[in-house]
């Protein structure tokens, strides 16, 4: 069995709630982020193209088709392909989970230590972050729109939104 790990993304204490985000799941956190958006993250953070490569020649080709689909509907014959080999090879989750920490630290160093983001809806009407990162570029993050209850293992008594996606915009 693949074990999903919560990781805590600290909000900066003025914001009214932290964040949580999963590990090794396709659909939402960490795994999804890579997945769908590892070619505009690469450019961002630094060692991530070296991972890509390293994965089984079956995998690399079901996260390609994952991340040029229209939406997550679209690549359910990759997703499928995807999390069969995610399944069957250790060393591509171990890589895997190593680019999953890289997307981490990245989220974690424009969230908690950058300027305030920019808050507003999506077009289906869903909360948006939005920080700036370069002039013209700004990292888009996708939360859950209700707040969940603390959790104990974060040390933060504020409540949590989980994060579902985020790209650059």
């Amino acid at each position: 069995m693949i074990r999903m790990e919560m990781r805590h993304i600290c909000m900066p204490a003025s914001t009214a709630y932290t964040c949580g985000i999963t590990t090794n799941n396709v659909f939402n956190g960490l795994l999804h982020i890579y997945a769908r958006h590892r070619s505009q993250l690469e450019l961002q953070i630094p060692n991530l193209a070296a991972l890509h490569p390293r994965l089984p020649l079956k995998m690399q080709d079901a996260l390609n088709g994952i991340e040029s689909a229209f939406n997550m509907a679209a690549a359910a014959a990759n997703i499928a392909d995807f999390i069969k080999e995610f399944r069957s090879s250790r060393p591509a989750r171990m890589i895997l989970y190593n680019a999953q920490m890289l997307v981490l630290q990245y989220l974690q160093s424009v969230m908690c230590k950058g300027p305030a983001p920019f808050e507003t809806t999506n077009s289906f009407g869903h909360y948006q972050l939005r920080y700036a990162v370069t002039n013209n570029e700004e990292l888009v993050v996708g939360p859950t729109d209700d707040l969940k209850a603390p959790i104990d293992a974060f040390g933060d008594p504020r409540p949590v939104r989980l994060l579902i996606t985020a790209y650059l915009d």
